[in-house]
């Protein structure tokens, strides 16, 4: 078989000295080279440049293309870690609203590491009991701790310090001041009183305690339609069904998460599931 090999003409540039086989190839050299106009822009910058390509080389190389799944709901902003979001919300966000703990005056952002503080610092289960006194903890460790500080030297089968007043026995004299003070003290020694009630206190945490748990310091309930917030669940769903009880819900996909709003759904999964 016979092969002929025909004379490609070469093309010049009527501007330049180069030349090309194939006019697309002119073309793109002239746009490049000779044109003044650059009518490709960068979507995330000023940048202009006369091919598509410098276009795509531009944002790969100065903007990251990588999804950013952390979405501010306030603004456009978006961040790769829920750190850098929080951050940008409360430095960007003041007036959002925060969750302040009533006991040790801490501050969140979101309710729910609210409440797990809450839970966690404040709450009033201590399986955790001393079989020495009446001590109470949250955490095996700390019970540790408490025996080995308060009953380092005490003999384990002997109560030595007895109540004056009732039949409580403990092996501190600390622990019986504390008793003393919680159960015996006359309302002159307890300086701290309840606004509402009239019960009284030796140590203003004890008050602030009370205040939480009898009249409602601490709710951590909170409405997804409104600002409502209650100390139950029971009561949250009273308010929900007396109120909003024909508003539409949206649900989340992967819990039983449901809220009134797109923005409260993303902070939902923003917040919780990631």
């Amino acid at each position: 078989m016979i092969k002929i090999h025909l004379k490609e003409e070469s093309i010049f540039c009527s501007l330049c000295d180069s030349k090309f086989l194939q006019k697309v190839d002119l073309k793109k050299h002239i746009l490049r080279k000779h044109s003044i106009e650059k009518p490709f822009s960068c979507t995330y910058c000023n940048y202009r440049s006369k091919t598509k390509y410098d276009i795509t080389s531009h944002t790969l190389r100065k903007h990251s293309i990588v999804e950013k799944p952390y979405k501010c709901v306030t603004c456009e902003s978006s961040f790769f870690t829920m750190v850098e979001l929080k951050n940008h919300t409360l430095k960007t966000h003041e007036k959002l609203t925060r969750f302040e703990c009533p006991i040790c005056e801490k501050r969140f952002f979101f309710q729910n590491e609210f409440t797990k503080h809450y839970q966690e610092q404040h709450t009033r289960a201590k399986p955790f009991k001393c079989h020495l006194c009446s001590y109470e903890a949250k955490r095996n460790f700390e019970l540790k701790m408490h025996v080995s500080r308060i009953h380092e030297n005490a003999d384990h089968d002997v109560t030595e310090h007895q109540c004056p007043t009732c039949q409580y026995t403990c092996s501190s004299r600390t622990i019986l001041k504390s008793h003393i003070n919680k159960k015996h003290a006359n309302d002159d020694e307890k300086p701290y009183g309840c606004p509402s009630c009239e019960s009284r206190f030796v140590k203003k945490y004890d008050l602030k305690m009370h205040l939480s748990r009898i009249h409602d310091g601490v709710k951590p309930f909170k409405c997804t339609y409104c600002e409502y917030r209650c100390s139950t669940k029971f009561g949250l769903n009273s308010h929900i069904s007396r109120i909003h009880n024909n508003e539409t819900r949206i649900f989340c996909d992967s819990c039983s998460f449901s809220c009134s709003s797109n923005s409260k759904l993303l902070l939902h999964v923003q917040t919780e599931q990631f």
